[in-house]
């Protein structure tokens, strides 16, 4: 699952127009997955749940409880990120 933080813009708001925008984007990079749209009431609940107490980028990898498995801050390579999937219970979708 990837996480948009794009409603922190300045002047972003919920509507159709910036769900449509982050469509885009993913379809531009293929991205098929799920992506929560995070509404600014919520991130400082999320980023502690998560771990995240630094800037991006950075990459968690949750099971399916939202248990956090691995963390990367800092730009990942695609060797980090297979390092990470590998922490991922056997069975488990990648």
């Amino acid at each position: 699952m990837l996480v948009s933080y794009d409603l922190q813009l300045p002047d972003a708001k919920r509507d159709d127009a910036l769900l449509a925008k982050v469509r885009a984007f993913l379809a531009s990079v293929n991205y098929s997955g799920t992506c929560l749209v995070l509404d600014p009431s919520a991130i400082e609940g999320f980023e502690a749940k998560c771990e995240i107490d630094g800037g991006v980028p950075m990459t968690r990898l949750l099971d399916a409880n939202g248990k956090v498995l691995a963390k990367h801050d800092g730009q990942g390579t695609r060797a980090d990120f297979e390092a990470m999937l590998e922490r991922l219970p056997k069975g488990a979708p990648r």
